[in-house]
């Protein structure tokens, strides 16, 4: 993931320092050259690959709390908290479910 995520980080350094859709600055001459040549293709794979990334990250986030939270897995108490269902409140894993894809 850390491989994945340099690599997002490299493209997306390199498509913002391009002249690709960049205006192009040129201090000294005082001029402002718009380029105009827009193919965001790069920046596109790299985004889905982010995509990809953080859904794995939710994921093991998700397996992660179920581990902890389930007493036949943790050998803790159930939610955590033992006053959990007089209080009304619901644990975060009830909801976990809707967050990942």
């Amino acid at each position: 993931m850390r491989d994945a995520l340099g690599f997002v980080r490299k493209t997306l350094e390199i498509e913002v320092n391009s002249a690709t859709d960049n205006p192009l600055i040129f201090v000294d001459r005082g001029k402002i050259l718009n380029c105009g040549n827009f193919h965001e293709e790069a920046i596109a794979f790299a985004l889905d690959l982010l995509g990809i990334v953080v859904a794995e990250l939710g994921g093991i986030s998700e397996r992660r709390i179920e581990k902890l939270i389930n007493p036949a897995l943790s050998g803790l108490p159930a939610f955590l908290n033992l006053l959990a269902h007089r209080t009304g409140k619901f644990p975060p894993a009830l909801r976990r479910p809707n967050l990942i894809p």
